[in-house]
């Protein structure tokens, strides 16, 4: 039973996260971790957080979803992301686009 509820968050978090709802998304994706750690949650915590501007909450998440998940490039790439969005924003554009290319 546990098993079937978390996929249920996840999904329902994914749902939240497509429509632009990441506040919603996040409650979803920490109820899935609650139940069972997911390399799939922490990634689309990664992504609601990055795409609500909360860039080192992201990276937090992110890092995880790649622990779990080496060969997920999908995790690698929004780190890279994230760190570009934070160099960008202290005017380190050199640093910015070193991440946004790799």
């Amino acid at each position: 039973m546990v098993l079937w509820h978390h996929k249920v968050n996840l999904n329902k978090g994914n749902k939240e996260l497509k429509e632009g709802n990441y506040k919603d998304a996040i409650e979803y994706f920490k109820e899935a971790l609650d139940e069972w750690e997911l390399p799939d949650a922490y990634l689309g915590l990664g992504n609601a957080y990055y795409k609500n501007g909360e860039y080192k909450k992201s990276i937090k998440y992110l890092k995880k979803a790649i622990r779990m998940n080496p060969e997920d490039v999908r995790s690698k790439y929004l780190l890279n992301l994230c760190y570009s969005r934070i160099f960008l924003k202290k005017g380190q554009y050199k640093e910015a686009r070193k991440y946004a290319i790799e």
